[in-house]
């Protein structure tokens, strides 16, 4: 008979929660979780948002310090200029020429167009030094192995030739000064 009455027991309980939630009463309960996955989704939206851009942020910081030294060329090649530490100049270059010549990154080429503007300086700065008088030979050597390596236009050691036989011969004319001379071959080079 304990059966019989826990059955009713149980019929009964079923009719109220019939009355009370409906014939369906996982319907309250499904809108219920929807609503709490939908605020989850709002609070965690921002979150997420800024873990996105913290990720981009760590990536960008990534490529920075993977491609430091590309990016530091351009600042680094004045101050070795400005040093005199023309080797460094031309084997960083060298470098950066072997490591990016074949890239398609549009940031990477805007920088080597920058490395590649101050090493026309540089050959520029190199030509006028190889035209200063008086001078020693091997400061010459240097500067037109330098202008060699950087692959300048024409060839530097006749440039430095003519810029001497010009000079022995203006001094043994009796000309004092080699302003006009200097004029006259940066002029060839513009």
């Amino acid at each position: 008979m304990e059966q019989l009455d826990t059955i009713m027991s149980l019929k009964d309980q079923f009719e109220a929660d019939m009355k009370s939630y409906g014939s369906d009463p996982t319907e309250k309960l499904e809108t219920a979780i929807r609503q709490s996955m939908s605020e989850a989704n709002k609070l965690f939206d921002d979150v997420l948002a800024r873990r996105d851009r913290a990720d981009a942020t760590r990536n960008a910081l990534a490529v920075m310090q993977r491609y430091k030294f590309l990016f530091c060329m351009p600042i680094n090649i004045e101050r070795n200029i400005k040093r005199g530490n023309y080797d460094l100049v031309i084997n960083d270059y060298a470098r950066v020429k072997n490591l990016f010549k074949n890239t398609e990154v549009d940031v990477f080429k805007k920088v080597l167009e920058e490395i590649d503007n101050r090493i026309n300086h540089f050959k520029v700065l190199l030509r006028k030094k190889l035209q200063e008088m008086p001078f020693s030979l091997e400061e010459r050597k240097k500067i037109i192995r330098n202008l060699v390596n950087l692959d300048a236009e024409g060839d530097p050691a006749w440039d430095a030739i003519g810029v001497f036989i010009y000079c022995h011969f203006h001094v043994q004319n009796g000309a004092s000064s080699y302003e006009p001379l200097l004029f006259y071959i940066y002029y060839d080079y513009i």
